[in-house]
């Protein structure tokens, strides 16, 4: 049982612990990326059809978080490659459990 656990850990990321909550890499998965700066709707379809959503904080400053749906982690890393590209630094990216 243990070997078990562990040959799904060396090949999942293992969410909270439990093991049957694995998410792997190439299956569709939602996410929360959190960006700072602005990015407007019109990224959307080159981001994999994220949802973008820009909102300036107190201080001013523009956070920009994209959510939905990517086809598998490959898609994720397009993603965040696309975000480097543009020089917007990345504040966080969450994997979201599906409901």
């Amino acid at each position: 049982m243990l070997v078990e656990k562990f040959a799904a850990f060396r090949y999942a990321v293992v969410i909270g612990g439990d093991f049957s909550l694995a998410l792997k890499i190439d299956t569709p998965a939602s996410y929360r990326i959190r960006i700072r700066g602005h990015l407007d709707q019109s990224w959307s379809d080159r981001l994999g059809g994220l949802t973008i959503s820009p909102k300036s904080q107190e201080d001013e400053e523009v956070v920009t978080t994209l959510s939905g749906q990517l086809v598998d982690q490959a898609a994720l890393f397009g993603v965040l490659i696309a975000l480097y590209d543009k020089r917007l630094p990345l504040i966080s990216v969450e994997h979201l459990e599906n409901t």
